[in-house]
């Protein structure tokens, strides 16, 4: 007797118990970001979430690419970075933000950990300093150290 074939039309995973889309793994398109970054609004916030997302590809693509706690999230050994759109902008999260180098105080936040990056224009997103946080949050998750706080 033969495996159960698997059933090609079920359409995307179902979300976990928490509320998490199931891992796709190096930007595979979950569907459930995938829709989610869609429907941002207004389309110029859209775009600047897009470049973020192309960024991390560039930057780390054996992250994985998810919805996790209803935001977009990326995850090594443990949460690296999340998308979050508001009103006035697009924040790019770092969890462990607090302890990164950044001299001209571009991330924002005050809790005892996490920092975030507000970009209103893609302008905002100057792509060195991008870059230099996505790396240092990248090297934090590499050695391990990247568990996550929330």
């Amino acid at each position: 007797m033969s495996a159960p074939s698997p059933d090609t039309t079920a359409g995307p995973p179902a979300p976990t118990a928490r509320g998490e889309s199931p891992a796709v793994g190096a930007f595979g398109g979950d569907p459930a970001v995938e829709a989610f970054v869609a429907a941002i609004e207004p389309e110029a916030f859209r775009e600047i979430a897009g470049r973020v997302r192309r960024r991390l590809a560039e930057a780390a693509p054996a992250l994985r690419e998810q919805m996790r706690y209803g935001l977009p999230m990326w995850t090594g050994h443990g949460h690296v970075a999340s998308l979050s759109p508001s009103k006035t902008g697009i924040a790019v999260g770092f969890p462990y933000g607090a302890a990164f180098d950044d001299p001209d105080r571009r991330l924002r936040g005050a809790g005892k950990h996490g920092r975030h990056l507000r970009l209103r224009a893609w302008r905002d997103a100057d792509a060195d300093v991008l870059r230099g946080f996505l790396a240092q949050a990248i090297a934090r998750d590499a050695g391990h150290g990247g568990d996550s706080v929330m």
